[in-house]
């Protein structure tokens, strides 16, 4: 996996944003769940940021019980799936799916405060995910493709298609569910890498989900 990434921003970058609506705590503070937390943290680490998330105590310095849900969700997939996150780098492009914007946008550098919550009327970045919405990340040689969004039925085994690793355009060996290190089932067309995803733990169902690919990615047409 050589060459340089063609849609990453230059240089380190950071990205300060909230957990809520409001940076400071606030009655009827309406607060991000942990898999909107996972997306935001994934999706700027597939573009080499640092992700800087600010929590909302109340007055006495306790951390309200939804935040602290939020926190924990997002501490459970880490633990599971760190591997994509941790000394990870982004790879030539951050992801593919409707939600990869064609351009570096300047938004969400400094991202809006309440992104994702409902109610929100800002414009923002990114819109909200699809399952064929993947995020890419590598480390120590290998691919992290992090799906933002199973499948309503992930507690069963469901498809998962990457359109970027097709056939003639990647060369894929191995594929593992990240989380409990489980091998997937996949074959290559024409159309991309066709992977059948064992049925994800209850735990973490509807949080994303990371592919761990081990292979020679091309790095020509992507």
């Amino acid at each position: 996996m050589g060459g340089s990434p063609q849609w990453i921003y230059p240089g380190a970058w950071q990205c300060d944003t909230s957990i809520g609506n409001s940076w400071g705590y606030i009655t009827g503070l309406r607060v991000l769940d942990g898999a909107a937390l996972v997306r935001q943290l994934i999706t700027i680490s597939s573009c080499g940021g640092n992700y800087m998330l600010n929590v909302a105590p109340m007055g006495d310095g306790t951390i309200p019980e939804d935040q602290q849900t939020s926190l924990l969700a997002m501490g459970e997939w880490l633990r599971r799936n760190g591997e994509a996150v941790y000394g990870a780098k982004p790879w030539l492009k951050p992801g593919e799916g409707p939600g990869v914007p064609e351009e570096a946008t300047q938004e969400w550098r400094g991202w809006p405060t309440g992104m994702g919550i409902p109610g929100n009327a800002t414009n923002h970045y990114p819109p909200p995910p699809t399952p064929a919405d993947f995020r890419f990340t590598t480390n120590r040689g290998n691919l992290y493709a992090t799906g933002l969004l199973p499948p309503e039925n992930s507690n069963a085994s469901f498809e998962a298609k990457l359109v970027s690793f097709r056939k003639g355009h990647a060369h894929i060996e191995r594929v593992t569910l990240l989380d409990g290190a489980r091998p997937v089932q996949f074959k290559q067309t024409e159309d991309g890498l066709v992977c059948s995803v064992p049925a994800l733990d209850a735990a973490v169902a509807r949080l994303p989900y990371t592919l761990k690919l081990e292979g020679s990615m091309s790095t020509f047409d992507i």
